[in-house]
């Protein structure tokens, strides 16, 4: 099978409840594994390693948004965050093929980290330029798209299912519930990822109780067995007669890449 390149164009940035892809023009996500050096007398005139701890980080450059203060300015999150011990949730969908929404089954990079870094520049002759760096906490996850961002949705609904291309794992797997936007005084909000073996008999496996008419984002963790095929859904979805909401699910299965 031939490779499939993407152009970066349509890449996207999510930050807790912000999408930021209209602030930033290049984001890097990096995985990384520490060596440690294991060398003795007995290795010769070569060095010798061992595998250590992954680590991962996260930056992003783009242009600085000046048209808003205060609660509504995005960059407060960056800015506020430094020097916090609470997580960012970072999203990061490479490529971002499908237009206004994404492609369910796209590639994303799901993390929560600190910022370490948060820089403005202003040269005389160009456009004031921002950028932030972030250190992940534990695990920087390899995984796909579910949904959005997106269209705006106003009722239940059953999200694309996609295949995995294996029969199941059983390492667990994490997600990631951003929600973006929310109008039209919503009262209870419930998504969930859900997985089956033949794309048909869904079961829940991770929702994201807690998020509800206030724009954020959960990372949900689960163990076990992940099914062959994964979909987002929303069960759960109350409020006045204008009521929607802007969303994003991403998952990721744990052990091997996928």
């Amino acid at each position: 099978m031939p490779p499939v390149f993407r152009h970066g164009k349509a890449s996207k940035l999510l930050v807790s409840s912000i999408d930021a892809s209209s602030l930033f023009q290049e984001v890097t996500a990096s995985i990384s594994v520490d060596a440690a050096e294991v060398t003795t007398f007995n290795s010769g005139g070569d060095k010798s390693f061992v595998s250590g701890q992954r680590v991962g980080t996260i930056s992003a450059s783009g242009f600085l948004d000046a048209s808003t203060a205060g609660a509504n300015d995005p960059y407060a999150r960056f800015r506020n965050a430094l020097g916090s011990s609470t997580d960012l949730i970072f999203t990061a969908i490479p490529g971002g093929p499908g237009g206004s929404t994404i492609t369910p089954g796209s590639l994303a990079r799901l993390g929560a980290g600190i910022v370490t870094s948060f820089e403005t520049a202003a040269p005389a002759l160009g456009v004031v330029t921002a950028k932030f760096d972030a250190q992940v906490n534990n695990r920087f996850d390899v995984g796909r798209t579910l949904y959005g961002p997106g269209a705006a949705k106003t009722s239940t609904f059953a999200g694309t299912a996609v295949d995995s291309g294996v029969v199941s794992s059983t390492a667990g797997g994490v997600a990631h519930f951003h929600l973006l936007q929310s109008s039209g005084a919503v009262t209870a909000l419930v998504m969930k990822v859900q997985h089956s073996s033949l794309g048909s008999a869904w079961a829940d496996l991770v929702s994201s109780s807690g998020l509800i008419a206030t724009p954020g984002a959960k990372r949900s963790t689960v163990s076990g067995t992940i099914k062959r095929y994964t979909r987002a859904t929303i069960t759960t979805i109350t409020g006045g007669a204008s009521k929607s909401v802007k969303i994003s699910v991403s998952f990721a299965r744990r052990g091997a890449i996928r």
